[in-house]
Formats: C-alpha cells, sequence, structure tokens
C-alpha cells in the first residue's frame, strides 16, 4: 500500500473519530424532541395548533383582520393561535425573523410555542435545536400581562417572569422575548380596537345619544322640529 492510500484510510477514520459533521448536524435538527425540524417547519398548521390546545375539537377559519386563528371545544372558544411572523418581523441574530407559532388562551396565558422557522447560527451549527425548545417552554401558561426579564431570580414576582437565558445565544433569546411581546402587544391592540366598536355601535343603536345623532345627521330640521338641539349634537 502506497503512502497516499494509508493518508486516505487514515483522513477517512478521522471522519468517524473527530465527532460530528454538518450531516449529523443536520440529522440531529430534523430530529428534536417535537419530532419536526424548527429550523424550516413546512408542514400544515393544524396539526401544530391541536398541540398548543390539546382539548381542541375545532379550528375556525383564518382571520386576516385579526391574523389569528380561533380555537374551539364544540362551540366553546378555547383561544386563539397565531404566527408570530404575521404581527411583526423583528430580525434575529442572522438578520432574518424567527417565525413562531403561539397559543393564547380566553384568560390571557399563553397555552404554549412552537419555533417553525429559524436561521439562528448558534442553534443550527452550534448548541443544537434543544436549547431553543427548553427556552421557548418558560412561556407556557404564564400571562401576556407579565413582564419578562433575564436574570438569576429565576420564578414569578411581582408581575415579573424571569427567564433563563441561553449562553452563547444571548442575542437570539432577547429577539424572541421582544417578538414575543410585542406580538402581544398588537394582538391586544386589536382587541381594544374591537371592544371599542362594540361600544361605538352600542351607543349608536341601543342609546338615546345615538339616536339623537343619527337623526341629526339625517335630516337637521326634523330633528330640530321633534326638540332635539343640533348645535348640542355638532
Amino acid at each position: 500500500m502506497t503512502t497516499r492510500k494509508l493518508f486516505l484510510l487514515w483522513g477517512l477514520l478521522g471522519l468517524f473519530w473527530l465527532g460530528p459533521t454538518p450531516w449529523t448536524g443536520a440529522a440531529e435538527a430534523n430530529s428534536t424532541s417535537l419530532g419536526y425540524n424548527i429550523a424550516n417547519y413546512n408542514g400544515p398548521l393544524e396539526p401544530m395548533i391541536r398541540e398548543l390546545f390539546p382539548t381542541a375539537t375545532r379550528i375556525g377559519d383564518y382571520d386576516p383582520v385579526a391574523r389569528v386563528y380561533p380555537v374551539f371545544q364544540l362551540n366553546q372558544l378555547l383561544g386563539y393561535a397565531f404566527e408570530s411572523i404575521e404581527l411583526t418581523t423583528l430580525p434575529g441574530f442572522a438578520g432574518k425573523p424567527i417565525n413562531m407559532l403561539v397559543g393564547l388562551n380566553t384568560d390571557g396565558h399563553i397555552t404554549d410555542i412552537r419555533i417553525l422557522q429559524h436561521d439562528e447560527p448558534i442553534f443550527l451549527h452550534g448548541l443544537g435545536p434543544e436549547p431553543l425548545i427548553e427556552f421557548t417552554e418558560q412561556y407556557r401558561q404564564q400571562a401576556i400581562s407579565s413582564r419578562f426579564l433575564f436574570g438569576r431570580g429565576a420564578g414569578e414576582a411581582n408581575n415579573t417572569v424571569y427567564l433563563d437565558g441561553i449562553t452563547k445565544a444571548t442575542v437570539s433569546v432577547m429577539v424572541i422575548n421582544d417578538v414575543v411581546s410585542i406580538s402581544f402587544i398588537r394582538i391586544a391592540i386589536f382587541v381594544l380596537a374591537g371592544l371599542l366598536l362594540c361600544l361605538f355601535l352600542f351607543v349608536m343603536n341601543r342609546t338615546r345619544l345615538g339616536l339623537e345623532v343619527r337623526a341629526v345627521s339625517q335630516n337637521p330640521q326634523m330633528a330640530s322640529s321633534m326638540g332635539i338641539n343640533p348645535g348640542r349634537i355638532n
């Protein structure tokens, strides 16, 4: 056997002895504890939503205004599921947004979170996907009114939830935390806008003030003859 062949043989043996390769890393990414590749999930959302709401019997149609999926148990509303990328495209460390599927029940608590897509190199080529999965598990059953901070005081205090960060992935986990917070703020804006619209419709259709406003807007002279002061309404 020539010297060149010996070097080739030792090189092939070294590939097996020196540990994981890019190919094994890709395999590990596809075999996470959740059973799918969190870096690039392209499957249907319905089975994922059912994981967020185990007692769900029906998932409603996507609401393009609020950008959520209503989730029901028979006719009872359990909560909503939404993709974070529909509400914010805040970029991660890699410069691309991290997309998550988030469940929110009617009590204002997070049912769970699933990572659908990310390009964070520390989890793709370094730490692997499991630390990222474990990090998002900390949001489970937390109230959206809570303030999420990183620190050693793990637990809850004064409406503040302390999260355990991930070494070498500070930027990534901070972006995830911001994405979660911004998403809930925007959901709250949609809910508040809906409540204000309902209040406006109630006032306009069910109260004397609403009747007077509609009367003045349609026929000020007739409204005045009926004892309504158009100046007060206008």
